[in-house]
């Protein structure tokens, strides 16, 4: 597994690279990372979410200073994206905070099922527990989400890639 790096700008010059070492939930080489900036008043948040080629996905949360995993539990958020081996160029997960409250979603493509997965993280920093969403009619090789400008809805794109995975 290859752990991601991280630079800091001061304002004049580059600190780094630093090592995510807590950043060990993840069992391949990164394929894909997502990165999200939390736009609440006076929040220095990013939520830093990344693939590996083995399905596994993990997210950290960035505080201003330093990086916390979300969840204190042994695994991954999952060890089983859709299109982890075979279409490694698709990213089948993504990130975002709704922009009034500062609440966070990250939601992925399961593998083992046509319904994709979500957490959600409170502004206060209450992570839930993996939840399902039961509305979808395929599995998805390719997600997008993005939030409301001026709100706190989240609007979900997907799509699936049938020549690339299982279905």
């Amino acid at each position: 597994a290859v752990d991601p790096s991280y630079y800091i700008w001061n304002g004049s010059t580059w600190t780094g690279p630093t090592t995510i070492t807590q950043a060990t939930k993840t069992t391949g080489v990164i394929r894909w990372v997502e990165l999200a900036s939390r736009k609440t008043a006076s929040s220095d948040e990013i939520v830093l979410a990344y693939a590996d080629v083995n399905g596994d996905l993990n997210a950290l949360i960035w505080s201003g200073s330093a990086w916390t995993e979300q969840t204190a539990a042994a695994g991954a958020l999952s060890t089983g994206i859709e299109n982890n081996a075979a279409a490694t160029t698709m990213r089948a997960f993504d990130v975002k905070y709704e922009t009034l409250s500062g609440d966070l979603i990250i939601t992925w493509g399961n593998s083992a099922t046509v319904d994709p997965r979500y957490v959600t993280r409170t502004a206060a920093g209450v992570w839930s527990g993996v939840l399902t969403a039961s509305t979808f009619i395929e599995i998805h090789s390719i997600m997008n989400i993005a939030a409301e400008p001026r709100g706190d809805r989240i609007a979900v794109g997907l799509q699936n890639d049938t020549t690339a995975n299982s279905n």
